[in-house]
């Protein structure tokens, strides 16, 4: 029985103009993104029909420097008139030359500056099945996304235990190339009344469990196993 499922999100776009981008954000789960160089980033597209992050440089990018789960990022730069993409991203904006599109989570799609309409989404779980032995949830990534080249990857934790390579029950990364399919975990000893947890990581994946890097993640869902 699936309880609750969320994600980083760009929650809304503020005030716009010629040098400046208001942009709202949310992360749901205790973290760091401050010391995590999560950051949003700001891209030109050729028309206002595409949500797809493009497959070059970003045009801006600006670090989130208050290390709040929630708040407001004024991007301040120079914007003609023009269709834009904010992404945000959960790894150090630290290289010139991105893997674009490799961890970014959430995007809203500007048609204009003085357009009042945006397109929101994100990287989001649900539940599709659950037993003891087997659980399956379905996953939707931005679009362009190659989930398996890119390195994401999945895990499910019991509900009361830290987030990290020590408490991991089972881990994959993502078979596909697919913005969205199914993740299966098998061969599983789940206890029934018990509540566990599936999360979603853009990057930091090892095949070796210690190695695992849990600091990118971008969505969760919570689930209680039923006798049925």
């Amino acid at each position: 029985m699936q309880l609750t499922n969320d994600s980083v999100e760009i929650t809304s776009i503020g005030r716009m103009s010629g040098s400046s981008i208001e942009v709202k954000y949310n992360i749901p789960w205790e973290c760091d993104p401050k010391g995590g160089g999560y950051h949003l980033a700001v891209f030109k597209i050729p028309n206002d029909k595409t949500a797809e992050i493009p497959h070059t440089l970003s045009y801006y990018k600006q670090n989130i420097v208050s290390g709040k789960l929630s708040g407001t990022v004024y991007l301040e730069h120079e914007y003609p008139n023009s269709p834009y993409i904010v992404a945000f991203g959960l790894c150090p904006n630290t290289s010139t030359t991105e893997n674009v599109a490799n961890n970014y989570c959430a995007s809203a799609t500007i048609k204009s500056l003085a357009s009042e309409e945006h397109g929101y989404d994100c990287i989001s779980l649900n539940l599709d099945k659950q037993e003891c032995d087997n659980v399956v949830v379905m996953y939707h990534t931005l679009e362009g996304t190659e989930p398996n080249t890119q390195g994401h990857w999945a895990g499910i934790w019991r509900k009361e235990d830290d987030i990290d390579a020590a408490h991991v029950i089972q881990f994959k990364k993502l078979p596909y190339d697919l913005s969205e399919d199914e993740i299966i975990f098998s061969d599983l000893d789940l206890i029934v009344g018990r509540e566990y947890q599936v999360c979603y990581f853009t990057g930091g994946y090892h095949e070796t469990q210690a190695e695992l890097a849990c600091t990118q993640m971008a969505a969760r869902v919570k689930f209680k196993v039923s006798a049925e």
